[in-house]
């Protein structure tokens, strides 16, 4: 299954240590979007050494009743080229991402074993 890309705006930042923020964005398009705990997002981040940009994951930590907003954690000690990219966003900025990404732990019904399936929503 493809990502479906998405695109969200920066609401608030805010700051809960000096090296952590919380960013809630606002879904643009589509309006909401519905998740599961767990999931992730991928953001689309600009590539100076590329024309294509990078995808990087982040985990979602708001609650999936709230499908028009999506908070994620930064933290300033994570030198990747993700977190440093959402660091730089200010509120009203916008970004693009692709779908939700399920991780889900599985037991395969014929071998009784345990697999990892992901998912893009």
């Amino acid at each position: 299954m493809t990502a479906r890309p998405i695109r969200a705006k920066v609401l608030k930042i805010q700051h809960l240590t000096r090296d952590i923020r919380e960013m809630t964005l606002e879904m643009l398009e589509p309006s909401a979007l519905v998740f599961r705990p767990g999931q992730s997002i991928a953001v689309t981040v600009p590539d100076p050494n590329s024309d294509l940009p990078l995808l990087r994951y982040f985990s979602l930590a708001s609650p999936p009743r709230s499908s028009r907003h999506l908070v994620l954690l930064l933290n300033s000690h994570d030198h990747g080229k993700g977190s440093k990219f959402l660091w730089e966003l200010w509120e009203n900025d916008s970004s693009k991402c692709k779908g939700i990404l399920s991780r889900l732990w599985e037991k395969n019904s014929s071998t009784g074993n345990w697999i990892l399936s992901e998912l893009w929503e």
